[in-house]
């Protein structure tokens, strides 16, 4: 992916060398980056929320763009004037509108599964819940060592949290989700024999926000640690 603005570089994260050669060799991996929803209890577009100096959904992409993902796809909806504003032109980054996203997030998981169903895995990362070098090398490194799970998900202090690898055999199941049937949630539980849980010291793989009282005490937190 294109760099950022020097102002807004990261450092940069090298990924251990068997996760790179599963992702060039064994795995082809794309990151599906879900920013469509309204943002409705937090009153304005979580995407845009200020996150290590840059708006969260550029933060977002910012660490995925590190890895070596084999497509990257943003689906956009609610706000997406503004939203794709903020991001960076990119030619390896495909941005995609659900004009169906007021019915949730299970309308743009189907999309994903659609734009990316040629791939051997799909990446689940929702834009309200940031992203760390550390937790996605955690991750990928227990998809590299564990090529029979059909559904990862990373756990911080036995605390299950995100973000979730979906493999090609339920790619037709994240096709037909619905928020009647409680969307991914259904689709984990139906195939509880087939998961994987990859411990993570990352405490952000259990980081997400819904309002500004949550965005607040999460930033307040991590002002503390860092000081």
């Amino acid at each position: 992916m294109a760099p950022d603005n020097p102002a807004e570089r990261i450092a940069v994260y090298r990924y251990p060398d068997p996760v790179n050669r599963h992702l060039e060799e064994v795995e082809r991996i794309g990151a599906l980056l879900l920013a469509a929803g309204a943002s409705s209890r937090m009153g304005s577009p979580k995407a845009l929320l200020p996150w290590d100096g840059r708006p969260l959904i550029r933060h977002q992409l910012a660490i995925l763009g590190q890895v070596d993902f084999a497509s990257v796809v943003v689906v956009l909806g609610h706000d997406e004037p503004a939203i794709s504003a903020a991001i960076r032109p990119d030619p390896d980054l495909r941005l995609a509108y659900n004009s169906l996203h007021a019915s949730g997030r299970s309308s743009s998981i189907r999309l994903g599964a659609h734009l990316l169903g040629d791939l051997d895995a799909i990446l689940l990362v929702n834009v309200d819940q940031p992203l760390s070098p550390l937790l996605l090398g955690d991750l990928l490194a227990g998809a590299a060592d564990s090529p029979d799970p059909l559904i990862l998900i990373p756990t911080h202090e036995g605390q299950r949290g995100h973000p979730v690898l979906i493999r090609q055999p339920v790619f037709r199941e994240l096709a037909g989700l619905d928020e009647h049937s409680l969307g991914l949630k259904t689709v984990i539980r139906r195939n509880r024999e087939r998961v994987k849980h990859v411990e993570t010291a990352d405490c952000y793989s259990v980081i997400s926000f819904s309002t500004h009282t949550e965005y607040k005490r999460i930033i307040r937190s991590r002002f503390r640690q860092s000081g």
